[in-house]
């Protein structure tokens, strides 16, 4: 007696209709949208993290391109300073040392004092002034290897951390400025392409070749 009871108070499984069998179906498949909702949401996040990153890196490089500029250009007015009292116009060995290490590790002062002392001492002898016009000379060209090295450095920069635009302007920038030392090393078939490729507005293209053309230079900075 007491099993019959135990039986009939077992609940029976409530019976399959189609309205239990189609909101069970719905409910997998709301489960389904949101998992796609939240994984394309998951997707469009990390995109957008990786473009402010992208975005930062950019800032971050431009950044330090911007304080190394500004770094050497104190340096090399802190040391065009402290050479000024030896830039004389009578003809000893510290002014021709001073020109000297002015020509290598500050050109654009060297450029400049060789020019102020040509017009300012008209008493220099004739072998004087060719020395002072040939320190002058070589400042000029250390200057624009300078300049270029420095266009060249912060375009591989940019192209090594995947910003196409910058690193295409910078070697198209670069690519005006050769230094005549560097010509022969220059890929000139490449060079071209690239810039063809910059002009199109195909920046990703334009730094891949403007990268191969100036492959045989190291890095100069």
């Amino acid at each position: 007696m007491f099993a019959e009871d135990e039986d009939s108070a077992v609940a029976k499984p409530y019976p399959e209709t189609r309205w239990t069998v189609w909101a069970r179906s719905l409910g997998v498949l709301l489960v389904g949208v949101a998992s796609v909702v939240v994984s394309w949401t998951a997707v469009g996040v990390q995109r957008s993290v990786a473009d402010n990153q992208k975005t930062n890196s950019f800032e971050d490089l431009a950044l330090k391109h911007k304080n190394f500029d500004q770094q050497r250009e104190t340096d090399e007015a802190r040391l065009a300073a402290s050479l000024i009292p030896f830039l004389r116009c009578n003809d000893d060995l510290q002014r021709a040392s001073a020109l000297q290490l002015l020509s290598k590790a500050a050109p654009g002062y060297g450029v400049l004092f060789g020019e102020l002392l040509l017009q300012k001492c008209p008493g220099m002898s004739s072998p004087q002034r060719t020395e002072v016009s040939d320190l002058k000379k070589q400042s000029g060209i250390q200057k624009d290897i300078q300049d270029f090295a420095v266009l060249l450095w912060n375009a591989r920069d940019y192209n090594n951390k995947g910003h196409d635009g910058p690193a295409a302007r910078a070697f198209n920038q670069a690519s005006e400025h050769i230094p005549s030392v560097y010509t022969s090393k220059v890929n000139r078939g490449e060079l071209e392409k690239a810039r063809r490729a910059f002009d199109d507005g195909r920046f990703s293209e334009a730094a891949d070749r403007f990268k191969a053309a100036f492959s045989a230079i190291p890095d100069l900075r």
